[in-house]
């Protein structure tokens, strides 16, 4: 997948849409790790939708991003890199991906 750039002291904003009955719980990751709340971090899970807001962006807070959404009936994920770019302002991407695995990823 495309690497997206944001700049140092920016906004990235990535959003992940499930299409999925019963509705999906999600999840994000920085590389292996889960993400959670706090210090610049902010998630909000509406439906069938999820926004991770990343304010100031700091050199350790580039890399892979991935946001897995499940229901009892299976999972599903999608990553986009994010990297340095001196040229962007407030960054907006959105990953979305139908639990059957379907793909279509918007950005």
């Amino acid at each position: 997948m495309k690497s997206h750039g944001v700049g140092l002291g920016r906004t990235a904003l990535l959003r992940c849409e499930a299409a999925a009955v019963p509705t999906p719980s999600f999840e994000w990751y920085k590389g292996e790790k889960r993400i959670n709340k706090g210090q610049g971090i902010d998630i909000k899970n509406l439906s069938s939708r999820s926004v991770l807001t990343v304010t100031n962006m700091t050199e350790d807070r580039y890399g892979n991003y991935t946001c897995v959404a499940a229901n009892i009936l299976g999972r599903a994920n999608a990553s986009v890199p994010l990297i340095h770019s001196r040229w962007s302002s407030t960054w907006d991407w959105r990953l979305r991906k139908r639990l059957e695995m379907q793909i279509a990823v918007f950005g």
